[in-house]
């Protein structure tokens, strides 16, 4: 029997619907180094519920547990099952929640469907330069 091979660093994706060409994205398990161009590149991040997710993030505040300009340079993304409440602390913030059915798992695709559409919209209204 051969042993799980290792976790990926990172994912690509190519999204297709409703574009002339694929555009990739680039999914990581991990946030870029304090200080590295790569911050640019960062457009949302899956929101776990706690604040200290964010302490080694380069907005001002996120040190500290003040999101707001955090949020306000990347989309947060909060999945949680329908028939959870999100924590108050999440709920606080502006983020995305995405309800997702625990008995209906059939309609994930819907979810990621409503995660990038509200990316897009997000992505526009700062008028970020890079392809999406």
């Amino acid at each position: 029997m051969e042993a799980n091979p290792a976790k990926p660093a990172s994912l690509t994706i190519k999204r297709t619907m409703l574009r002339d060409k694929p555009t990739p994205y680039v999914i990581t398990d991990k946030a870029p180094a304090k200080g590295s161009s790569d911050w640019r590149r960062v457009v949302a991040v899956i929101v776990q519920g706690k604040a200290w997710q964010f302490k080694d993030f380069p907005f001002k505040g996120a040190d500290t547990g003040n999101l707001v300009d955090t949020f306000h340079n990347v989309l947060g993304i909060y999945p949680h099952y329908a028939d959870e409440r999100p924590p108050d602390t999440v709920r606080s913030w502006n983020v995305r929640l995405v309800p997702l059915q625990r008995e209906g798992r059939f309609l994930d695709r819907a979810a990621v469907l409503d995660v990038f559409k509200a990316l897009d919209a997000f992505l526009a209204a700062r008028r970020c330069e890079l392809e999406y």
